[in-house]
This record gives structure tokens, C-alpha cells and sequence, in this order.
């Protein structure tokens, strides 16, 4: 009798064991799908290309893409900064005497041409600031405004690190890109 119900306690406790794998493989499978559609990696070949040629992380490029547009490529905001990468016309037209093209602003709703001056501007931004969150409260505050902190002291830390964006707005502009860009990093360049 005793070891009957010992089998049985241990066939319940395997059972159980055995369930609760199954439950927790079902749930990372449809929490990473919910991730996947929340964080897609839309226009690939657009992305890898340009952020191979002007040195920019992918997953940078996606982060941006998600936090300005959520993959919308006829995304028009209030601050004027236009589609996937919402890059503004002042923007685009920089980086048109950079590349001595000549292209029109309305192209600027085109995938290919967003991402490949998008990735451009965050590549010119990064060689000047050489930070990340300053790149990012500079697509939201403009360079004049981050160069500006970036010569106030009390905006680091003890150890020399940029911490405080004191526009507001930047300010969570920078810290909503940055969490984006840290996802995507995490979902796919992390292993």
C-alpha cells in the first residue's frame, strides 16, 4: 500500500513537473512572439545596409525607427520631423551638402531614402557627441541645445558620464529611444 501511494505521489509530482515545462515554454514562446510584433525588424535591407556604411548598430537604427514612427513611413510629428527615422527637412538638407546629392524633401517618405539620411544624421551625430543619449536629445533638441549641456559640468556625473539632459522633453525623448534601442539590442544582438 505504501509504496503504491509513493508511485502515485511520484507519478503526480512528474506530472506536474512535466506540465509546468510545457506551461512555461508555451509562455516564453507567445510572450517572444508579442515581443517580435512589438519590435520588428521591418525593412532589413534598408537598415543593413546604411548602418553598415555610416557605422551605426542595427539595432540603433530599429530603435529609432520604433520610438519616431513606429514603422510608419508617412509619419509626420509636430516638431517637423518626418517618417520612419523622423528626420526633419533642415536635417535631410545637411546631410545633402554632406553627400552632394541632390534629392527632394518629399522623398524624405520613402523607406530607403528616411533610413539611409536617418542613419546618416545619427552617424554625423554620434562623431560629434560621442553618446548615445546626447545623439538622441539632439533628434528631439536640436545640436545647439545638447552642445550647450554637454558644456555644463552638472550635467555628469563623478565618473564624467553624461546624465542629465535638463529639457524635459529631450529628456524623455532620449530616455523612450534609448529603451527601444536597448530592446532591440536585447532581442536580437544579445545571445
Amino acid at each position: 500500500m505504501k509504496n503504491k501511494q509513493a508511485l502515485i505521489r511520484s507519478a503526480v509530482i512528474i506530472t506536474i513537473i512535466i506540465l509546468s515545462v510545457i506551461a512555461g515554454f508555451i509562455g516564453q514562446k507567445l510572450f517572444g512572439l508579442s515581443d517580435e510584433k512589438n519590435y520588428p525588424r521591418k525593412y532589413s535591407e534598408y537598415v543593413e545596409k546604411y548602418a553598415e556604411e555610416y557605422g551605426v548598430p542595427e539595432y540603433v537604427v530599429y530603435g529609432v525607427i520604433r520610438y519616431e514612427s513606429s514603422f510608419t513611413p508617412s509619419n509626420e510629428n509636430e516638431d517637423g520631423q518626418i517618417g520612419l527615422m523622423g528626420i526633419r527637412a533642415s536635417e535631410f538638407n545637411a546631410m545633402l551638402k554632406m553627400t552632394m546629392e541632390t534629392v527632394t524633401d518629399d522623398a524624405l517618405y520613402g523607406p530607403e531614402t528616411n533610413i539611409r539620411y536617418g542613419t546618416l544624421y545619427l552617424s554625423y551625430l554620434y562623431n560629434k557627441f560621442g553618446k548615445w543619449d546626447a545623439v538622441y536629445a539632439a533628434k528631439k533638441a536640436g545640436i545647439e541645445a545638447v552642445d550647450i549641456w554637454l558644456s555644463d559640468s552638472s550635467n555628469y556625473d563623478e565618473n564624467g558620464i553624461f546624465v542629465n539632459i535638463p529639457d524635459e522633453t529631450a529628456r524623455t525623448s532620449a530616455e523612450k529611444c534609448s529603451a527601444a534601442v536597448r530592446k532591440y539590442k536585447e532581442m536580437y544582438y544579445e545571445n
